[in-house]
């Protein structure tokens, strides 16, 4: 007898107010062929819920889906038509089945596909954003939950009967911006407030990444809607962040991408263009002179992942 169970280990990263994966574990104890794959989480120091540190689950807000894939054809396009999709609800130290359809192994060197993400506002999907259900940021992250309820995270790769522990990362799927102030004269240690960005898409259709080599942690984004502002959260005297959907333009005609005060000025900065993609976090470090003109530096390319400092697209 062989039964699967599913362990959701989360990764702590050195700065308390960014997560950057979930790790589940897909591991066998004894059970039989047709027995249930059962998921029990395990919290450490951060949630793949959330943007900022919290350290706990909300107990029965928020909604895991999971999906698996019984049959699949390795020589054609993945198809997720007919896939078992569960809900667990996630709490301080398991995830309890809720509804949907629970997956079972049915013998030896049986292959499934397995998929899961988490909305941040712990609503329950039956499938990934998409054109007629796209993910929406909040414009209003400043406030309330609007910066953790924009968290987005996903999950998949194939899990094979009798082969032993398969780990299973849950990567961010949208951009996190960071932006920072710096002062000269006047305007050093001047506190800094309202900063907001400006004329983006927030919202958008996601597109999974290939999951069936596991190489591919990020998927893509097609942006939809109206532009909008987002309002950024503030984390310290001049820092601020905000989540984003993964998009690339250019500031809108006669509107600034950024604005804000400081020490009771009025300041904005546009740069010539940006790109953000899926799990980077992008850092803006903004200086204002002491004749208040405003410097900033190309950015610097990085890799993928909220966490780790070599990931950032720092922009001095």
């Amino acid at each position: 007898m062989t039964r699967k169970i599913f362990v959701l280990i989360i990764a702590a990263t050195a700065a308390a107010a960014s997560c950057t994966k979930t790790d589940t574990v897909i591991r066998e104890e004894t059970g039989a062929a047709g027995s249930e794959m059962e998921f029990a989480a395990t919290v450490s120091d951060c949630m793949p819920s959330k943007a900022t540190s919290g350290n706990t689950w909300d107990p029965g807000d928020e909604t895991i889906t999971v999906q698996v894939l019984d049959r699949y054809d390795p020589s054609a396009s993945l198809s997720w038509d007919g896939a078992a999709t569960g809900y667990y609800r996630a709490g301080t130290s398991s995830l309890e089945f809720v509804s949907g359809e629970k997956s079972y192994w049915n013998g030896k060197d049986e292959e499934k596909m397995v998929r899961a993400w988490y909305l941040g506002t712990g609503e329950k999907r039956d499938r990934l954003p998409s054109a007629d259900s796209p993910w929406t940021v909040s414009a209003s992250q400043d406030t309330g939950d609007g910066f953790q309820h924009s968290d987005f995270v996903f999950a998949g790769r194939k899990a094979t009967y009798g082969t032993g522990k398969t780990e299973l990362t849950f990567y961010h799927q949208i951009a996190k911006i960071s932006v920072n102030v710096a002062g000269s004269g006047k305007y050093a240690g001047a506190e800094v407030s309202g900063m907001a960005i400006h004329g983006i898409y927030l919202g958008g259709a996601f597109e999974a990444p290939d999951i069936t080599d596991g190489t591919v942690p990020a998927g893509t984004w097609t942006t939809s809607g109206q532009t909008g502002d987002i309002a950024m959260k503030k984390t310290g005297t001049a820092s601020f962040e905000a989540i984003a959907i993964p998009q690339s333009g250019s500031p809108v005609q006669g509107r600034n991408l950024f604005t804000f005060s400081a020490g009771g000025t009025d300041f904005a900065y546009s740069p010539d263009g940006y790109t953000w993609k899926s799990g980077y976090r992008y850092t803006y470090n903004i200086s204002i002179q002491e004749d208040g003109s405003v410097t900033i530096t190309p950015p610097q390319s990085g890799l993928p992942g909220w966490g780790d400092e070599s990931s950032e697209e720092v922009i001095q």
